[in-house]
């Protein structure tokens, strides 16, 4: 499959690491505040990475949790077969649905803090 038809189904790029530059910015940030002092260069890469991925899974869990019964039970359904899970399909669900994705990221952000520093 080229990338013309990835992106017709919505799918991302093979070889795009897409990533939010100011929640990366953020999760370096708790990185050098919490352990600036006991890691140094691809120590604190790394730990910003698995920060990331932290924040992803918060966020996600957070915006499903948001959804009204009827679409977070469609997203459930979606989820149990993630070869069929296109970022169309992500979109018609969260994209209609009546939330706060402000209040949503604010909560993963104050959540990934709380939760790095409990467990240093």
């Amino acid at each position: 499959m080229d990338e013309e038809q990835r992106m017709q189904k919505g799918e991302p790029q093979a070889d795009l690491k897409a990533r939010n530059p100011f929640i990366e910015n953020y999760c370096r940030a708790l990185v050098v505040k919490f352990q600036g002092d006991r890691l140094e260069g691809e120590g604190v890469e790394k730990s910003t990475d698995k920060l990331y991925k932290l924040f992803e899974y918060i966020l996600g869990r957070k915006m499903a949790e948001a959804l009204p019964e009827e679409d977070r039970e469609k997203y459930v359904a979606l989820t149990a077969d993630l070869g069929d899970l296109t970022y169309q399909k992500i979109g018609e669900i969260f994209g209609g649905a009546d939330i706060d994705i402000e209040e949503i990221i604010k909560g993963a952000m104050t959540e990934v803090a709380e939760t790095y520093r409990a467990n240093l």
